[in-house]
């Protein structure tokens, strides 16, 4: 469209210039960062966002091209709908509380695409007289339904401010009342087919303890744990950005969130505003803040002169931008280029709705041959880069959910030549293809710099411990933390390799500051509580080894045991349900770890015993205070 037409609709020039900033200053944050690969790939799908808005306000123009735009985005979200309305109702009889996914990362970034969606459909109903509102009444009553199904506390609250804004904007616009009720008809479609939902998923399953949709409702502990978790992500993201205030480069959250030591490692920070101040620096959060009220002012500028029947269509369009920036507060929607599309789509959609939000300028031929390059060449060939690198990462990893091992020894040795300056991939060749220790450990030693993940550098420091490099090993494994301070497993790597080199004494110590993570906020408020950690008991029963005092090591074995039973009780379970269903774990743990853990289990249950007898306790009492204990034992798969 730039190399064909001079003269070029184009948004508000504030708009351009505040846009190509952002754009900018979240690349120059790149050079602040240590995981420059990744946040450069990161960098690129911001171009893809820019890209969406300048050529939706150029391309669509302002008579049917709105129209056009809002069906066809609302009917890949009516898809999705479909989808996920399927995935509930194929496992409803064995779980009725399940969340959907509908093809998407999770349950809560999906909803934010079903919150736009419904929204703009409601919109789309009270715009058009033709037999298609009927469709987009049914459509809307999908959207909703699988909105509701995502049980997104979040999006059902961004849906109300969107919902909010809509009705509001028709009453101030005094919007026709059979106009009006009208096009909420497809959200008490939706809730009446949720009811019905509800009523078949109860019936197929009598003997369910939980109701359907069970968790909008939840308010016991584990609603805590989810809100105390999230706002520990915020406290994180607020402490890193004002540690590293010109960012950290994009997509790069996942690597810092563990610094601060309040979380574990966490991918997103579920909250789209603060972790763009992470990843692109204050700076970045006030232009984006600054491009979103600049917009804001013209959305709703020129409404009242509009003709009533575009009034619904237009609220519509602001309500579910405004719907998907509500989200953002609570979940990170810049970080999924589903919703990142859609709310720029929707920027764009508003601006050409809007009185004087773009208007058709004479661009010279220099600077559109510039944009061109800039803005479709870079990113689609820095994207054709990463795909090829993605696509050979994913064929490893199929040939070892195959466990063709001679396959991924191939696939693996390609990396080495071909990996595109990806660290991640040089990462892979390290692990799967090496010949021998010291290549694996000459292509870790490249990685560590370039990827400094807590993974890359305990697999480097098994590698030199290996080759009885313990000192060298020790302090490799020293380096997780500097990005995460309360990481269990280089504690526990720590203390292995101290007592490899004859340190004991050394070790002890280890092994009791792996204890003290106990007493974090990381550890106390888990992103899954579910997986219950057993470096600490193992910490624990090392203790217990050296332990001279029968009380004191009586203390150590009982608190070990106790983790353990909650492990038994809690982990195992999971365990084995997920494994029963075809996936290889649960959150790293496998079936032979619970099998590991439960013979480790079951030797300090046997010293503990002997504890009990020694000290004249009764068989009856000591028999008491161990039943519960052998019971969580006896799990079998």
């Amino acid at each position: 469209m730039a190399l064909r037409n001079r003269v070029i609709q184009l948004p508000n020039v504030r708009i351009i210039a505040l846009l190509t900033i952002l754009v900018f200053v979240l690349g120059f944050s790149i050079l602040f960062g240590s995981f420059r690969f990744a946040a450069l790939g990161e960098w690129l799908t911001w171009f893809i966002y820019g890209g969406a808005l300048f050529l939706t306000v150029g391309a669509i123009g302002r008579d049917r091209g709105p129209l056009l735009l809002a069906s066809a985005l609302s009917a890949g979200i009516t898809v999705a709908a479909v989808r996920g309305i399927l995935e509930y109702t194929s496992i409803m009889a064995a779980e009725p509380t399940y969340r959907i996914f509908a093809g998407w990362n999770n349950p809560n970034a999906a909803a934010s695409m079903f919150v736009a969606g419904t929204l703009l459909l409601t919109g789309i109903v009270g715009k058009v007289q033709s037999p298609y509102r009927y469709i987009a009444l049914i459509a809307t009553s999908l959207s909703f339904t699988a909105l509701v199904l995502t049980q997104s506390k979040g999006g059902y609250l961004a849906f109300g401010v969107g919902l909010f804004i809509y009705i509001a904007t028709l009453i101030l616009r005094r919007a026709p009342l059979k106009q009006s009720t009208i096009s909420l008809g497809g959200i008490v479609l939706g809730a009446i087919l949720v009811i019905g939902l509800s009523q078949a998923a109860s019936s197929a399953n009598k003997s369910a303890t939980t109701a359907p949709l069970s968790r909008i409702t939840a308010s016991g502990s584990s609603a805590e744990q989810s809100v105390g978790f999230r706002q520990n992500l915020w406290k994180s993201a607020i402490q890193i950005a004002t540690a590293h205030p010109a960012g950290l480069g994009p997509g790069t959250f996942r690597f810092y969130s563990t610094q601060p030591g309040i979380i574990e490692s966490t991918v997103f920070a579920h909250q789209a505003y603060l972790q763009l101040a992470v990843e692109g620096g204050w700076l970045s959060l006030l232009l984006f803040t600054c491009l979103a009220g600049i917009w804001l002012t013209y959305a709703f500028r020129g409404i009242k002169k509009q003709p009533t029947e575009q009034t619904a269509f237009r609220a519509a369009a602001i309500a579910a931008t405004l719907g998907i920036a509500a989200h953002g507060f609570v979940e990170s929607n810049f970080s999924f280029i589903g919703s990142g599309l859609a709310l720029f789509f929707l920027v764009g959609l508003t601006l050409q709705l809007s009185t004087d939000g773009s208007s058709p300028e004479a661009v010279p031929r220099p600077i559109r041959l510039v944009t061109v390059l800039v803005s479709c060449v870079l990113p689609i060939f820095g994207l054709a880069i990463y795909a090829a690198g993605e696509s050979q990462k994913a064929a490893i990893a199929s040939a070892l959910s195959a466990q063709d091992i001679p396959r991924v020894i191939e696939l693996g040795s390609q990396l080495k030549t071909s990996s595109y300056g990806d660290p991640e991939s040089l990462y892979m060749y390290a692990i799967y293809a090496a010949p021998n220790v010291e290549e694996r450990l000459d292509a870790l030693r490249k990685v560590v710099p370039q990827m400094p993940q807590s993974r890359v550098i305990r697999t480097t420091a098994r590698s030199l411990a290996e080759t009885d490099r313990l000192d060298e090993a020790i302090a490799m494994n020293d380096q997780v933390f500097e990005l995460d301070p309360n990481n269990l497993k280089a504690h526990a790597q720590r203390t292995e390799f101290l007592l490899d080199k004859g340190d004991r004494e050394a070790a002890l110590e280890s092994a009791r500051k792996t204890i003290s993570v106990e007493s974090q906020t990381s550890f106390q408020t888990r992103a899954i509580p579910e997986l219950i950690p057993t470096e600490t008991l193992e910490a624990r029963l090392l203790l217990a080894e050296s332990e001279q005092n029968p009380e004191t090591k009586r203390e150590l074995l009982e608190q070990a045991l106790a983790g353990y039973q909650k492990y038994f009780e809690i982990t195992a379970p999971m365990v084995k349900r997920m494994t029963d269903a075809g996936l290889p774990d649960y959150g790293g743990e496998t079936r032979d770890s619970v099998t590991k853990n439960q013979e480790i289990a079951k030797k300090a249950l046997q010293d503990l015993t002997t504890l009990y007898s020694d000290s004249g306790m009764s068989s009856d009492e000591s028999g008491s205070k161990l039943k519960p204990i052998l019971t969580a034992l006896e799990f079998t798969f």
